[in-house]
């Protein structure tokens, strides 16, 4: 703990710290004078100085010096000052300055106010502790009673069962003087309590709980209205009665006083409590509460779980805490008692041992979510629970820090601290204050749109997301805070000007692909100023700026004054190749590498750089981007235009499942982490140097790592082998998964490339966060881990997110994704977002997560059935974890596009359809190591697959199958066009063409190996007949070779389109789903069409006992048609809205109604989609209306909901354009 801000008081008493010395003697010293802070308000700016505050605070005392904030004036709401006050001083509420002649006051508040003694006016004692005065004869103190026998702490306590009928009465209200008792219950005598109706007088003797007397004289006599505070209890209940802690000082400041928020329904007159200080305040309440709290609270909760497997005993507990210089604060949480009640909301909590079943998070957060809490903030430990083993340690997080919406309303930029166990085997966990933090994100602000509540609620939980880089700035016990930012700064200096690598020739690194001096010209070519224009124009106007303070918005407003200047500045640098440093500066922000961050080497510097720097880099960018993949090898698939990281992710699957199904497997798998990327490439490698925030800074990254492929390939490393197609390793940036022979001799190889690219770069390897992996009986592990300096074995490698192994994973391996989905949906609860938010949220946010999985590995069933389950739940409920819900629209149904009748969120059977489709299609027409391979291996996904093939490419056989009518073949000059299998004649394969007889001395060729330029060159063992149908195709000049539907362009949901093409296509969704729809309005209008509403008649029909009549007309049964629009009061809000509607001579049904529409305003679109929109607002109002009759007793008359109705539509479309001509239909 750190003390700030002395002098501090304890028991009233002044305490200074002084540097100790070998001849340090404590002595009892008498101060005249004592230093306090005061704070002067409304101070005139000409005042704002020393020689003015000076004398303004020599109005209370002698002024000693001012806070950092008054020197610097960067606070000018008050001046805060110290000054020397002795027994003598007066306090002046007010002080008058003359100005020119004008009397100006000012207001003085003091954060404490010394009180000096009443008899020798001493202000280092009480007056109840004056040596002047005499003492209170301890004879007249009340006396317990002989028959309670002390407590003993030594063991623990007996429990018994409480009492039924405990009628305890309070101590009636009397004098200060005088103490009355009430006999409680026979055998208890609780301790003896002063109780005074005055908080400001003086003088006082109380006992505390424990017995002992506390003698306390009030500091500030100026204190007044306490609010109550309640105390901690011994039991693990909620005392029903406030007491009043009065004038308790803080040990640093002791002006403060108590306050509290804390209110009850149920209020009894608090007792006003004084206490020397916050400590005695835990123990200075009634015993007779304690006594009460059993038979009078009523918060125990047992309660049986969904899971059905045990019952959660959930208790509140409620206590108060002090926090640095703040006022004590009440507490009050939930705590859950269980034997088999586990602790943990995900499954990656824990780390060691037998993974954690999800069934077994049920319960824990269930309690969670019906509390409505959320973890806070915290850095430091992940795991907070140790077994204490060094063989099969297992590591759990056992301790965390829950609040309330209301707690992060109020202390939004608060987070905690887990530290280090010491000797316990939990964590101690510190609540810390945190500081100001970044502004809104601006996004979420644009597109908020009517989810307001989940918009501002994400915004305060987020608030404290960055808190934990404050806690680098907070001072350790043995630094200052100076200390630790001068080690910062030491810090970044010295990994952005590291030293010079020992190695410096170059040229033994082999030389990588060149670019032909045709496109080398158009970089260096002389810069534009229409280019320079246009990069402006591209920047995010409200990125963050720069050393200079501006972004990309001052420069696009004030181009019409500083264009012509910015543009030469430009081209001055292009010219001269000279920047001032001025414009180099460069700001660092450092964001935490994930949620547990403490040290510096956590966080991720990200540089804020000026604005005209980053058009030069971008200038340059711009340039290289288009020619990076004829410079970087295609095994780098980060930062590089056409390039797809996730087949990176499917390759190295396919290659390790062939791997282990080779006899002779002798093959590792190493993934390799490199220090600080990004900000650690030499300066000797790379001139202009690397900074994560430089628009330039990938590409000229990606350029270093492709140093590091050309060695592998030069130096003989052996990599996984097929034929002619060989794989050694994969990048994504600074991600490096190596693939090799595990042999001695290859080992050996591969460190003495990394040692050599290490020192020419001094991209150096962080061997402690690298992996290794073998195959099934791998005899020479150990030495081959020897070698590389990699001790991680493991059984699977996270690479991109995604896990990867020779083996077949199981269904714990899919824990991580399980547990994102389950956090995600928990995360935002239906107190937080609305149906519609939900909607959107997992169509987008859910549905992105899991087909990230689903391009790199196959999902289980298991997995399919919790996320279906999970998902349906989110949706309908707000609540993934409630299984006792009634669902009145099947999944399969919602998952289904909008045009087949569904919501439009893609199933994963769909999504998995979808990118087996862009798989094969990317495999025929772009070059890459994926497509490589899988033709070398495998040929075509129109081939059976082999024995040896991974389930990954068995999907993608069943998926062309499936689609095959959809892919056309086009015959190029380089195209993998298989002759025997594909589809290339007019849409059939050889054999369909030709006939089955020719499918067995067919030769297994590819179409390119006959073509040479533009011309067929057929060799002499090919049949007649096949050169005659060869020859009769047209080779087209590209690279496209297969299409999609004759298309060359193709897009995602074109896929998903022909995934549910033989569902038949609903003829209401265009007046559902109109353009410009309001969602929320359209949503419920497609749940009055699929019987997706819980009206009286379903409910019925699933033996609900539900009142029957409708409750808009109280006259016929309850059915969707009826509502909608049968009902007499629903047809007069329709027919009072649209007054055509008045022509119907029945009522009509929701369908008739859009064909109405339909009819009425053919070849007007738009007035057709006002009407469609206006429908569903109507249906939207009169459902509303429904349930607040049914369930609030909210009543509003037919004419009542038209003007809602007119209002709501009003607002929409207000924007639009020739909205008048709108307004007039209404």
């Amino acid at each position: 703990m750190a003390w700030s801000r002395g002098v501090w008081f304890l028991l009233g008493k002044p305490f200074v710290l002084q540097k100790w010395h070998p001849k340090f003697k404590p002595i009892k010293e008498e101060f005249s004078s004592v230093p306090i802070w005061v704070k002067i308000h409304d101070l005139p700016l000409a005042c704002w100085n020393s020689e003015g505050i000076s004398r303004i605070a020599s109005k209370i005392g002698i002024p000693v010096a001012a806070d950092k904030l008054t020197e610097q004036m960067t606070r000018l709401t008050y001046a805060r000052i110290c000054v020397l006050v002795d027994n003598l001083a007066t306090y002046p509420e007010e002080i008058q300055v003359s100005l020119d002649g004008d009397v100006v006051t000012l207001r003085v508040q003091y954060e404490w106010r010394p009180k000096p003694c009443d008899h020798c006016k001493s202000l280092m004692h009480f007056s109840s502790s004056c040596p002047t005065f005499p003492k209170v004869n301890s004879e007249e103190r009340p006396k317990e009673s002989a028959d309670v026998r002390g407590r003993s702490f030594s063991r623990k306590p007996h429990k018994r069962p409480n009492s039924k009928n405990r009628n305890f009465s309070r101590p009636p209200p009397s004098n200060a003087s005088q103490i009355e008792q009430n006999p409680i219950s026979k055998n208890v005598q609780p301790s003896p309590v002063t109780i005074i109706s005055n908080p400001l007088q003086q003088n006082t003797i109380i006992n505390n709980v424990l017995g002992q007397v506390l003698t306390y004289q009030p500091h500030s006599p100026t204190a007044k209205n306490n609010p109550p505070l309640n105390v901690m209890s011994a039991g693990l209940v909620l005392p029903l009665e406030d007491a009043i802690v009065s004038g308790i000082p803080n040990l640093n400041s002791p002006h403060e006083t108590i306050s509290s928020s804390s209110t009850s329904q149920n209020f009894n007159p608090p007792k006003d409590i004084i206490s020397p200080n916050k400590f005695d305040a835990l123990n200075s309440f009634d015993e007779q509460n304690q006594l009460n709290e059993d038979t009078q609270c009523s918060v125990e909760n047992l309660d049986s779980t969904s899971s059905g497997k045990s019952k959660v005993l959930e208790k509140v507990i409620s206590g108060i805490i002090w926090v640095a210089n703040l006022p004590l604060l009440q507490l009050s949480a939930i705590y859950a008692s269980n034997n088999s009640f586990d602790r943990k909301k995900f499954a990656f909590e824990k780390s060691g041992g037998t993974p954690l079943n999800h069934a077994a998070l049920v319960d824990f957060n269930n309690m969670i979510f019906r509390n409505r809490l959320v973890d806070l903030n915290s850095v430091g430990f992940k795991y907070t629970w140790y077994n204490q083993r060094t063989i099969n340690p297992i590591h759990i997080k056992l301790d965390r820090v829950l609040v309330n919406e209301a707690w992060v309303d109020t202390y939004y930029d608060s987070f905690c601290k887990f530290h280090n166990p010491s000797c316990s085997d939990h964590c101690p966990i510190i609540l810390n204050n945190g500081m100001k933090v970044q502004r809104a994100k601006v996004k979420w602000l644009r597109h908020g749109e009517d989810d307001l509540k989940f918009l501002f609620a994400k915004i305060r939980i987020r608030r404290g997301g960055a808190n934990s880089v404050g806690n680098l700035l907070a001072n350790p016990s043995a630094s200052s805070r100076v200390d630790v930012i001068n080690s910062l700064i030491q810090y970044y200096q010295g990994l952005y000007n590291p030293t010079a690598p020992p190695c410096h020739n170059f040229s033994d690194i082999p030389t990588g692909s060149l670019l032909p001096h045709s496109l080398a010209v158009g970089i260096i070519s002389p810069v534009l100023d229409e280019e320079v224009k246009k990069i402006v124009f591209s920047g995010n106007s409200n990125s963050a700026p720069g050393p200079d303070g501006f972004n990309f918005f001052f420069y696009k407003s004030t181009w019409h004054i500083i264009g012509s200047w910015v543009c030469k500045a430009v081209s001055s640098f292009f010219n001269k190749c000279y920047m001032p440093n001025g414009v180099k500066a460069t700001a660092l922000a450092i964001i935490p590498k994930h949620k547990n961050a403490a040290d510096i080497s956590d966080y991720r510097p990200i540089a804020l750089c000026n604005v005209l720097y980053k058009i030069m880099a971008k200038v340059l960018a711009e340039r290289m981007k288009p020619f990076m993949n004829l410079i970087v090898l295609d095994n780098q698939a980060g930062f590089v235009k056409k390039r797809v990281s996730t087949d990176n992710i499917l390759l190295a699957n396919d290659i390790l499942s062939y791997a282990a199904k080779k006899s002779a497997c002798n093959y590792f798998c190493a993934k390799l982490d490199i220090k600080k990327a990004f900000d650690s490439v030499s300066r000797n490698s790379c001139l202009a140097g690397l900074r994560q925030g430089c628009p330039l800074s990938p590409y000229l990254f990606c350029i270093v790592m492709d140093a590091f492929s050309n060695l592998l390939e030069c130096r003989g490393f052996r990599g996984i082998s097929f034929d002619s197609q060989s794989l050694s390793h994969l990048l994504y940036a600074d991600d490096v998964l190596i693939f090799g022979e595990a042999t001695r001799e290859n080992c050996n190889k591969l460190k003495n490339i990394l040692r050599e690219f290490a020192d020419n770069t001094g991209l150096h390897v962080n061997y402690d966060k690298c992996a290794i992996m073998f195959p099934k009986n791998q005899r020479n592990q150990q030495d081959i881990c020897q070698i590389l300096f990699i001790n991680n074995v493991v059984n699977k490698i996270m690479y991109l997110g995604i896990p990867l192994s020779f083996y077949k994973l199981k269904i714990e391996d899919y824990l991580p994704l399980m547990d994102s989905v389950n956090k995600k949906m928990n995360g935002w609860k239906a107190n937080l977002l609305s149906f519609t938010g939900r909607l959107q949220y997992l169509k987008f946010t859910i549905q992105n997560t899991i087909a990230y999985w689903i391009r790199g590995s196959i999902l289980p069933k298991t997995v399919h059935k919790f996320i279906k389950r999970a998902s349906s739940r989110f949706l309908f409920f707000g609540d993934s974890l409630n299984a006792k819900k009634l669902h009145m629209v099947y999944w399969d149904k919602v998952c289904r596009p909008k045009n087949k009748g569904g919501l439009g969120i893609p199933s994963i059977s769909a999504l998995q359809f979808a990118y087996n489709c862009s798989v094969i299609l990317r495999m025929y027409n772009v070059v890459s190591p994926l497509s490589k391979w899988f033709l070398c291996i495998y040929k075509t996904p129109w081939k059976p697959p082999p024995a040896f093939a991974s389930n990954v490419w068995k999907t993608i056989c069943k998926t062309a199958m499936e689609g095959k009518h959809c892919f056309n073949f086009s015959i190029t000059q380089n195209a993998p066009i298989s002759l025997k299998w594909d589809h290339w004649c007019h849409n059939h394969t050889i054999a369909e063409y030709l006939g089955g007889e020719y499918m067995g001395y067919c030769p297994d060729y590819t179409i390119k190996s006959f073509i040479s330029g533009s011309q067929w060159v057929f060799p002499e063992n090919i049949s007649p007949n096949l050169k005659t149908l060869l020859a009769g195709f047209n080779i087209v000049e590209g690279e496209i070779c297969l299409k999609w539907n004759n298309s060359s362009t193709y897009k995602f949901k074109n896929y998903i389109e022909e995934y549910y093409s033989d569902l038949q296509t609903c003829t209401w969704y265009k007046s559902v789903w109109a353009n410009k729809n309001i969602l929320k309005h359209s949503v419920y209008v497609w749940m009055s069409l699929v019987g997706g509403l819980k009206t009286a008649d379903a409910l019925i029909s699933r033996n609900i006992l539900v009142p029957a009549a409708c409750s808009l007309c109280h006259d016929l049964n309850e059915t969707v048609s009826h509502i909608f629009f049968e009902c007499d009061y629903a047809f007069h809000v329709l027919t009072g809205t649209i007054s055509g509607m008045k022509t119907f001579l029945f009522r009509p049904t929701i369908l008739q109604v859009f064909e109405w529409i339909k009819g009425n305003f053919k070849g007007k679109k738009k007035v057709k989609n006002f009407h469609f929109i206006l429908i569903g607002c109507i249906i939207y109002h009169i459902w509303k209306e429904r349930n607040g009759r049914r369930f609030g007793h909210i009543f509003n008359c037919h004419n009542s909901l038209i003007l809602k109705v007119k209002r709501n539509i009003s607002e929409r479309i207000a924007k639009w354009e020739n909205s008048m001509d709108y307004l007039e239909i209404l």
